[in-house]
């Protein structure tokens, strides 16, 4: 798991965030963080235990409100459409080392019709290809969570 700072097998509260905020795409709240690790118990959060509270939250998810969520964060003006400078503004933000030819070319590859405008329907299909070329160990109930715990076969520390 990236979040495992030094491979060790478990999470601190603060490193429990940074992977809240990387799987979900939002702060966990404080209710929620101090039910899954209290802050007067200093006990490590294993990774099994992570994917057995993570798993069933993402499945649950409806796929579209993610999608929406994202293109939200990239229309600023809600305006239904990302331009080239919307995404280079949120680029520069959140990527900044991400080249602006590269930007533009991505833009470019998104912008079916190229009216210099990417829709909803645009930003829908890549992330829907998006998802399904990626690898079965990066997808809700893949192996990933599994085999990233140190010294655990992939099938051991799956949630049943």
């Amino acid at each position: 798991h990236d979040c495992d700072t030094g491979g060790k097998g478990f999470l601190t509260r603060h490193e429990l965030r940074a992977a809240h905020i990387q799987l979900f795409g939002w702060h966990i709240s404080a209710f929620d963080l101090d039910a899954l690790q209290p802050k007067a118990c200093p006990a490590a959060f294993e990774l099994s235990d992570f994917c057995a509270y993570a798993v069933p939250k993402l499945l649950s998810q409806d796929p579209h409100d993610s999608v929406r969520r994202h293109f939200s964060a990239l229309d600023p003006y809600c305006n239904g459409y990302i331009t080239l400078d919307d995404l280079r503004n949120a680029a520069g933000e959140v990527a900044p080392h991400i080249p602006a030819a590269t930007v533009r070319l991505l833009f470019c590859q998104v912008d079916s019709d190229g009216d210099g405008r990417v829709s909803f329907a645009d930003f829908a299909s890549l992330m829907e290809a998006a998802r399904r070329e990626a690898p079965a160990s990066t997808r809700p109930g893949g192996e990933h969570c599994a085999s990233s715990r140190v010294g655990a076969s992939p099938k051991s520390t799956l949630p049943h």
